[in-house]
């Protein structure tokens, strides 16, 4: 039952580790976003403390309880919060924006972490998303990684292990997960979650080789808006000034209401750029929004790679502003004095 995703020398490193009875104290596991650190993460949890033949057996009640974080012996740290346990906010101001681990979230783990585990072999803490740790949090966390329980596992996950302090990252053993294949991607929806070919093949080329952003587009149903945001986008190119315009207004409104929406857009609109500078260049091969190449052949005929690269700059520095809190129709009706019109 591990979830291999093309990480098979992780795994490995795993498994090799329960088997000869050598567990770390404590895992950091690295790579982009939506790569499947925490589940990979979980998982370990599970194979650690699974009762059934060939660890993990994904049939038994601690794998099913530990799958579902609801077993009292493994807490997972997120921002803001620690599931399955109260938080005591205190004075952490960073902790109740939501937006951070705190100093009063490791509290609480260190106060759990004293205990005996409840049931399982192993008390596990994953901290998903350690980058968010504040400074107090890290130095705090030091005094459970030098000295842990003997019964406790700790596994961090982090996009990159340098922006960590050194302290933490060298306490721990790190694990390398990358970015996997499009062909890697799509062999995984088609066989291990029976996604048709032609759905597992769109998910596979805009996932850019994130299995665990596939993976949630097929559980959350990420898609369902892509087709009328993609229309409004495409749609840009052809608009008149005030249209364009009108469109700024709506999607700065959107930051005010919808931030998610309104970031999933941009994101949208950079891989539209994207995929024109890509037709252009006669790399149609690379393309993420391949059920859209015959349109994104015609647009990239009326624009100069000089153009797309242009725009594509513009488009990362205004979703930078945006990410600073900007003006957001500021931001976006600057964007769109830099979008270039088509040759006619």
């Amino acid at each position: 039952m591990w979830p291999i995703y093309g990480h098979s020398r992780a795994v490995a490193l795993l498994q090799r580790s329960i088997s000869e009875g050598r567990i770390a104290h404590a895992y950091l596991f690295t790579g982009p976003p939506k790569t499947g650190k925490a589940t990979l993460a979980k998982v370990f949890a599970q194979a650690l403390n699974c009762d059934g033949e060939d660890p993990p057996c994904g049939r038994c009640r601690l794998c099913h309880s530990f799958d579902s974080e609801t077993h009292p012996d493994l807490r997972v740290v997120r921002p803001g919060r620690i599931e399955g346990n109260s938080v005591e906010e205190g004075n952490d101001e960073a902790s109740k924006t939501g937006r951070s681990i705190g100093i009063a979230q490791i509290w609480d783990l260190q106060r759990d972490a004293a205990l005996l585990p409840y049931e399982a072999r192993w008390k596990v803490y994953i901290i998903d998303g350690a980058e968010s740790l504040t400074i107090p949090a890290a130095n705090c966390l030091l005094k459970t990684l030098e000295e842990p329980a003997s019964s406790v596992v700790l596994i961090l996950t982090a996009a990159d292990g340098k922006i960590l302090p050194a302290t933490v990252v060298s306490r721990c053993q790190e694990i390398a997960l990358g970015l996997m294949s499009v062909e890697a991607v799509q062999k995984v929806l088609q066989e291990q979650r029976n996604v048709d070919t032609e759905r597992a093949r769109l998910l596979s080329h805009l996932s850019a080789g994130r299995i665990g952003w596939a993976i949630d587009a097929l559980d959350k149903d990420i898609l369902a808006d892509r087709e009328s945001v993609l229309d409004e986008i495409a749609g840009l190119v052809v608009a008149s000034r005030t249209e364009r315009f009108s469109y700024a207004e709506r999607l700065a409104a959107q930051f005010g209401r919808q931030v998610e929406a309104a970031r999933y857009a941009m994101d949208l609109w950079l891989t539209w750029w994207r995929d024109l500078l890509l037709v252009g260049a006669k790399c149609s091969d690379l393309v993420m929004n391949i059920d859209r190449i015959g349109e994104l052949t015609e647009q990239a005929r009326q624009y100069s790679v000089d153009q797309v690269l242009d725009f594509i700059l513009a488009l990362e520095e205004a979703s930078d502003q945006l990410g600073k809190n900007v003006n957001p129709r500021l931001a976006l009706e600057a964007l769109m004095l830099r979008m270039p019109c088509p040759a006619r």
